[in-house]
């Protein structure tokens, strides 16, 4: 099929830092969390007082502990068994931000909670995406769509039929594992409705978040090649 370039209109990010070891000193854990946030991310956040909150209780896996940033509904919060950044209606001009705020958590991660370890990294994505090409959103998704189930269902009057799909890739040896869903957006004229799941389990713990980065990057290219998608680049005046 041919390639297929999409922008990006918002975007919902989840990065979820799974311990091996949940956490068991809950005081001490909270203190390393307002420690860190205010440490590493202090001066790119302006963190106030008022922006945290915790929730405390007699049952461990309850607890949390929690920063809004900026006081939005973008979060980085503490539980007992993983670190977890809620990044809410992202453009693009807001990613730059969220890498710092990632390379910031990673630091405070190797300084405050060495002992309990990484299991792995899961990152979740909901992205709504406009086709900027020729192609049709109902065009692209005909090309995944399944013959034998149109050719049923058309059958029957006044039913249509809009074609969606799922798949999965992964590498045993690279220890990671991508699933993906697509559909048409509701919310963007000729775009496409996506949900991610990366999860990487082989965490190497000497490696620099930037190669963390870069890893998790490549295979969310690979997942776009997969079914024919490009980011389109704003400086790409050749198409658009």
């Amino acid at each position: 099929m041919q390639k297929v370039y999409v922008r990006t209109n918002r975007e919902n990010v989840t990065v979820s830092f799974v311990f091996k070891k949940f956490v068991t000193d809950w005081p001490q854990a909270q203190q390393g969390f307002f420690k860190g946030i205010v440490g590493e991310l202090g001066e790119l956040l302006t963190v106030r007082a008022q922006d945290f909150s915790a929730n405390p209780s007699n049952a461990l896996g309850d607890v949390w502990c929690r920063y809004q940033i900026f006081g939005g509904g973008s979060t980085i919060t503490l539980h007992s068994d993983k670190f977890v950044a809620s990044f809410q209606n992202l453009a693009r001009s807001d990613y730059p931000t969220v890498y710092e705020i990632l390379s910031g958590l990673s630091k405070i991660m190797k300084s405050e909670y060495t002992e309990n370890g990484i299991e792995n990294i899961t990152i979740s994505t909901n992205q709504h995406a406009e086709i900027i090409d020729s192609i049709g959103v109902d065009d692209y998704l005909r090309y995944f769509s399944s013959s034998r189930l149109r050719e049923e269902v058309l059958k029957e009057e006044g039913v249509f039929y809009e074609p969606s799909f799922r798949y999965t890739l992964g590498n045993t040896k690279e220890g990671w594992v991508c699933r993906r869903m697509v559909e048409k957006s509701e919310l963007v004229v000729d775009g496409l409705f996506a949900t991610t799941e990366i999860v990487v389990s082989q965490i190497e713990d000497n490696l620099d978040f930037s190669e963390q980065f870069a890893q998790v990057v490549r295979i969310s290219d690979l997942a776009n090649r997969a079914i024919g998608i490009e980011e389109f680049k704003d400086d790409d005046v050749s198409r658009g």
